[in-house]
């Protein structure tokens, strides 16, 4: 005989997998992946054009060198740009806490911790804001697409002009190797 189909049958597996990824919530997204922050940052570089009234701000070169360094960077400038701003905008406080967020999560993970031989944020080249917004466009942008898969810890090897790079073994201390922001 043939089979009759049942009303109350559980949907198929492959419905489920399609309706979850089609609401946005699907499970292959990374999770270091910041797609708010992308969204957020991509429509206020486009609002903002290179009209700025902020100085230049330390800029990371190598975002995949010194990954929880660059971050710190990142947060400290985010925080320059906050303050010098003319007006308040709900953008830099929603990509500082989101900063914030990444900084906890990988640290709590225990994926990356600061190289000792990593510059400091000051040492990185002072970039107009619409670069260093583009560069930090470029990071989010970044950790989406390898999905915190290249995000060990690789630190330059120290001595002067050796830009070899080496991994990174040793935990070293939660406290920041930026302290201090000059501008």
């Amino acid at each position: 005989m043939g089979r009759t189909a049942r009303s109350s049958s559980p949907p198929c597996l492959y419905q489920v997998l399609w309706a979850v990824s089609v609401m946005g919530l699907s499970a292959s997204r990374p999770p270091l992946c910041q797609q708010e922050s992308i969204r957020l940052l991509d429509t206020f570089i486009k609002k903002m054009g290179n009209s700025s009234s902020i100085g230049p701000l330390y800029t990371p070169e190598d975002i995949m060198v010194c990954y929880a360094n660059n971050l710190d960077c990142f947060y400290l400038e985010v925080q320059v740009i906050q303050e010098e701003q003319e007006e308040p905008s709900k953008i830099f406080s929603q990509l500082l806490r989101r900063l914030e967020q990444l900084k906890r999560k990988l640290q709590r993970t225990g994926q990356i911790s600061r190289c000792a031989t990593c510059p400091p944020c000051q040492a990185h080249p002072e970039k107009p804001v619409m670069a260093f917004l583009r560069r930090l466009l470029e990071l989010f942008q970044w950790s989406c697409s390898t999905g915190g898969a290249h995000l060990e810890d690789v630190c330059p090897s120290p001595g002067p002009g050796n830009s070899t790079l080496i991994p990174h073994t040793t935990p070293s201390s939660p406290k920041s190797a930026v302290k201090d922001h000059q501008v």
